[in-house]
């Protein structure tokens, strides 16, 4: 069965380590593994950044939603939702592509475009992200709002309801 959508999300770099008290995920050899908090872990995480955490502002956020949309207009795939937060990434989108090649090429054109604008480390974002399938009206209906009204403080979203 073919999914309606795809819930995507993706963190900036070095903002959500291993051991962090929000809990985390290890993926190794296809098995996910939830994580819960552990001061080591999270500190030993900090000492293998290769780079600062990325925490995105509002130019650094409306060039990556900008990327976004644009993004999904050329691939002809259906933005129903985004919502760039200062350290992580909601996406609802319907694409014929893989998951995963919708995570990638969004991430890839968000980091193009920063990089236009300013000097940006090596890592931007974090390796990986989510992508959970969304098969029914219901799921597809839940993860827009999620998106758009359950994140906190609005910031930068597609579609923006002010």
């Amino acid at each position: 069965m073919k999914p309606l959508a795809y819930f995507i999300t993706f963190t900036t770099y070095g903002t959500w380590l291993h051991g962090d008290n929000r809990g985390s995920t290890y993926r190794n050899d296809g098995k996910t593994q939830r994580l819960t908090s552990s001061e080591r872990f999270n500190n030993y995480e900090k000492d293998t950044l290769t780079n600062q955490p990325i925490v995105l502002n509002q130019s650094d956020r409306e060039i990556v939603l900008e990327a976004i949309i644009k993004h999904c207009e050329i691939k002809q795939w259906k933005l129903f939702a985004a919502h760039i937060r200062t350290n992580h990434v909601h996406i609802v989108v319907r694409s014929d592509a893989t998951k995963k090649q919708i995570m990638n090429q969004l991430k890839a054109w968000s980091t193009r475009n920063l990089r236009k604008q300013k000097t940006f480390p090596m890592k931007i974002w974090t390796t990986g992200g989510s992508a959970i399938a969304l098969y029914s009206p219901e799921k597809l209906s839940q993860k827009i709002s999620y998106t758009l009204e359950q994140q906190g403080q609005k910031m930068e979203c597609y579609p923006d309801k002010d």
